[in-house]
């Protein structure tokens, strides 16, 4: 970096060695601001104060300057400033003795420390310790899916029924231990299923592999009675047999039974004979 006289900051806008700087105004386009940098937060965010312009030459459109005086030795911060093609910019620089420089972030992080060392020392300290929240997370993430490693698909009578965990994220295992939640109840509250699940004969959900598998079986032997009644009644009722799967019968018999039950002289009973046209148009 070189020490100039001034420096540019945006189209037309300069500050300048003695401690003066004028920003350009364009109307609706831009709304420059100068800040002074006054310290650091503890999450490295720099602490800024907005410097108020001495006066400002503005034409009826709105274009014109913004002045500012006695700056003093520092770290100033500028946004708003407008460039080429309307876009705009912003810039950290240092005055220093009469003489500038543009700036960078490390640059800033120097200032600070140099100027605000009470200030740099807790967001050091606070980096570390985020740090370490950061890597105790990721190994308890690791314990977390070893862990889950050991819950396996159970299988009872030919029915398999699959564990389902609670999501998790390194940022909610992170969030959690600034909570002050011990690292075992972290990794307890994830790594034990929050339930299991069967999908076939039919889908069951439980909080035990027993509970779900049980109420599969259930589910599909109520579902096996219902269609074996649905075939009766309609062998019974002289209606035409339906074209469709093995299943699509089965769900539109029962669907038809029902409909003809409220409508008996329905001429659709015996004109619609795809298991197709039942679903789609009675299966509320």
């Amino acid at each position: 970096m070189n020490n100039m006289d001034s420096i540019k900051l945006g189209r037309y806008g300069h500050v300048y060695g003695d401690g003066t700087a004028k920003l350009e105004l364009a109307g609706s386009r831009c709304h420059p601001r100068l800040f002074s940098v006054s310290g650091i937060r503890k999450n490295g965010k720099l602490k800024r104060f907005l410097l108020k312009e001495d006066r400002k030459e503005v034409s009826g459109g709105g274009n014109g300057y913004a002045y500012y005086s006695d700056l003093k030795d520092g770290l100033y911060y500028a946004d708003g400033l407008l460039g080429t093609s309307n876009r705009r910019h912003n810039y950290l620089f240092m005055l220093s003795d009469g003489e500038l420089e543009y700036s960078d972030p490390a640059d800033a992080l120097n200032y600070v420390r140099e100027h605000f060392a009470g200030e740099f020392a807790a967001y050091e300290a606070e980096k570390a310790r985020i740090q370490h929240v950061t890597e105790q997370a990721e190994q308890l993430s690791k314990e977390i899916i070893d862990e889950r490693a050991e819950f396996d698909v159970v299988e009872i009578d030919g029915i398999t029924a699959t564990p389902e965990f609670h999501d998790f994220s390194l940022d909610a295992i992170a969030e959690k231990l600034q909570e002050g939640i011990s690292a075992e109840d972290i990794v307890k509250g994830y790594y034990i299923p929050k339930s299991y699940i069967v999908r076939s004969p039919a889908f069951a959900k439980a909080a035990t592999a027993e509970q779900a598998i049980e109420q599969a079986r259930n589910i599909d032997e109520q579902r096996k009675a219902e269609k074996a009644e649905a075939l009766k009644i309609a062998n019974e009722s002289g209606l035409p047999k339906l074209t469709g799967t093995a299943k699509q019968i089965a769900w539109a018999i029962t669907l038809r039974n029902k409909f003809a039950k409220a409508h008996p002289d329905d001429p659709r009973l015996h004109a619609k004979k795809t298991a197709k046209y039942w679903i789609e148009n009675h299966r509320g």
